[in-house]
């Protein structure tokens, strides 16, 4: 008959396998995610009409501005892109002032062509996160920042896994449920088309699973400051 120490350590060691395959499972789903994505990324035509999505371009383009303000800010240099290939890929508007490039004093962009979710406040995070990615990438190629973009946009689907693991735990109390649901919500096909491109229904999405983790742990724990700080982001 084991003794009880040696039942102990079993255990233990019982938990910590299963602990470990449940890390093991959720590196399986971000790192099919990140391959799924990165393939559907590069197989999109950049042009907004050939099978992309249609808001893709203007919000590159508003990406594009916010770090060239970013720049003059900060003194750094401004990003380098082509402006024949960035109103090439898109079809909203006929010139940089069209796209959003320029600036509000330079230009009259035409409220009726602007996608939902893009105004100065709506869209002002999303833009800024997005920016400060432009400033990261030393090319001038314009179709090579889009791309880059679409990859950047990717860590917003594996932050929206992360939330939505921690909010399975806190629901359920059970890992597994919670592996689970993070690869129902990542690996949705629908999911994956917008984590893949450069928009803001990704960050969207992110921040209401955010908002309900939050929710969900003041219910159950009460306030603290972390619950503050994330209630205030969603």
């Amino acid at each position: 008959m084991a003794s009880p120490r040696k039942q102990m350590h079993a255990n233990l060691l019982r938990r910590s396998l299963a602990q470990r395959s449940e890390i093991y499972a959720m590196l399986a789903i971000l790192l099919s995610f990140m391959l799924m994505g990165g393939l559907r990324a590069m197989a999109t035509p950049l042009v907004d009409n050939q099978g992309g999505s249609p808001d893709e371009v203007f919000h590159f383009a508003r990406s594009l501005e916010k770090a060239r303000l970013l720049a003059e800010g900060f003194g750094l240099p401004a990003p380098r892109f082509s402006a024949s290939e960035l109103t090439e890929l898109g079809t909203r508007g006929d010139d940089l002032c069209g796209l959003g490039i320029g600036g509000i004093q330079h230009c009259k962009p035409n409220i009726g062509k602007m996608p939902s979710g893009s105004g100065e406040i709506r869209g002002s995070g999303v833009y800024l996160l997005h920016g400060l990615a432009q400033l990261l990438l030393p090319v001038s190629d314009t179709q090579s920042r889009l791309l880059f973009g679409r990859v950047a946009a990717l860590g917003v689907g594996l932050a929206l896994a992360l939330v939505a693991y921690q909010l399975g735990c806190l629901l359920f109390d059970d890992r597994k449920i919670a592996v689970a649901a993070a690869a129902l919500v990542v690996l949705l096909p629908s999911v994956g088309v917008i984590m893949s491109a450069l928009s803001t229904e990704g960050p969207a999405l992110l921040a209401v699973a955010l908002l309900l983790w939050m929710a969900v742990s003041v219910c159950l724990c009460g306030f603290s400051g972390r619950n503050l700080v994330g209630l205030c982001l969603g």
